[in-house]
């Protein structure tokens, strides 16, 4: 039986990809300790991500910012991974803001251990295989930061288990009622 031709445009680059290209066109069925996997259907080659451990807060190192709301830890076992903030979206780089709020982001957490909770009310990875969660740096809230420095905006999609209208509303600073707020002039004599 004659093996398929495998198309190497049609794959996506990542390094163990590469390294394992000799056991995808000798036809195995491969698995990744990066939570990767590849297997031979009758299809052709599929690709596919094992879940995540529910309800569990995960570290890793950064090791690079791609933008505002993008980040690849060291992740352990499971090797370099991107995450995408969860809740939050930032300005495209080489757009208003776009530089600002990666830059934000490079100061607050590049090279620094953090701590991550993947949403699991969703898939917990977006179209882009980038794991969807919030991150803590120091125990602070990065996409609430994000909002709060106005370096983002809520990009909220339901469902998720987290709420960041209620980041927002954290916020942003109760107005302190006034007599002009509460009353008219003419109601003072």
């Amino acid at each position: 039986m004659a093996k398929e031709k495998l198309s190497l445009k049609a794959l996506p680059f990542t390094p163990s990809l590469i390294m394992s290209i000799p056991h995808l066109i000798s036809g195995w069925i491969t698995e990744y300790n990066d939570n990767l996997c590849w297997m031979h259907e009758d299809s052709g080659w599929v690709f596919g991500i094992k879940e995540l451990e529910k309800g569990k807060i995960r570290r890793g190192l950064v090791k690079n910012v791609h933008d505002g709301d993008t980040i690849d830890i060291s992740f352990g076992i499971y090797g370099i991974r991107r995450i995408r903030l969860v809740g939050v979206n930032t300005p495209e780089l080489g757009t208003q803001g776009g530089e600002e709020a990666k830059e934000f982001v490079n100061k607050t957490c590049l090279l620094e251990v953090i701590e991550f909770d993947v949403d699991d009310d969703i898939k917990q990875y977006d179209p882009y295989c980038r794991i969807l969660a919030v991150i803590y740096v120091n125990s602070t809230n990065l996409n609430k930061e994000l909002l709060r420095k106005e370096y983002a905006e809520i990009m909220h999609i339901p469902p998720s288990e987290f709420k960041p209208s209620e980041w927002k509303a954290d916020c942003t600073p109760t107005p302190i009622p006034t007599l002009s707020s509460t009353s008219t002039p003419n109601a003072w004599f």
